[in-house]
């Protein structure tokens, strides 16, 4: 689980008794306040150009610590649409950390005052099951005069609303923007406290994240890990 639970975590919890019980350390609820907007500014670079080629589909990162999470920021493009690469986006299994999880259920349409919106609740098994819930939601950031009600950028923000205590932050942002008719430029941003894991961990969900995005808007099966 990214930003989980390490082996000596689960450890733990078995010696104490805890193999009996679904999930180690107390389920927790966590407010997930309103709004679409990035988290904050991004401090990736922009995806440099390869010769003649201005928007090079790469991803880079900018990564730290505080001493209340841990963060990564980056940037990345996506050689298609707006409306193509937001539907990719939309998609819940596109954006669950399937290096990690092992079991997931969907529920659609659970904030109805944006647009899309969808809780996933993520199972991970191994000496224990842990077990917590996201929350995701999506919308128009900036309209376009040219063509109203198509908008030429789009947010989504997520947070852990429930689960294991090991977990006492997870949250993120993304954004969508139209570069040209053919071209999305992304601005991805996370954050976890956790028990265990680190910015390798946050930035590699970052990767296999953008990987998925890529292979949807393809029309290829997504990666398996």
């Amino acid at each position: 689980m990214r930003g989980g639970l390490s082996r000596r975590d689960l450890g733990r919890c078995a010696v104490a008794g805890a193999t009996a019980l679904v999930g180690c350390g107390s389920d927790i609820p966590t407010t997930f306040p309103p709004g679409l907007e990035p988290l904050e500014p991004n401090a990736a670079p922009r995806v440099a150009a390869q010769g003649a080629d201005r928007y090079p589909e790469a991803i880079t990162f900018e990564r730290g610590k505080s001493d209340a999470f841990d963060w990564v920021h980056a940037r990345a493009n996506v050689k298609a649409s707006l409306p193509r690469t937001w539907e990719a986006l939309r998609e819940p299994v596109v954006c669950i950390d399937r290096r990690r999880v092992h079991g997931w259920t969907i529920t659609e349409g659970v904030e109805p005052e944006y647009p899309y919106s969808f809780r996933i609740h993520h199972v991970v098994r191994d000496i224990v099951t842990v077990e917590f819930d996201l929350v995701w939601r999506h919308g128009p950031l900036e309209g376009s005069a040219a063509t109203p009600g198509r908008p030429t950028a789009v947010g989504a923000r997520y947070q852990k609303v429930y689960g294991s205590s090991y977990i006492q932050l997870l949250r993120g942002s993304v954004v969508a923007r139209q570069v040209d008719e053919s071209v999305t430029g992304l601005e991805f941003i996370r954050h976890v406290k956790a028990s265990s894991g680190g910015t390798d961990d946050l930035q590699q969900y970052l990767q296999d994240y953008y990987n998925s995005i890529l292979a949807r808007v393809r029309g290829q099966a997504l990666p398996t890990y």
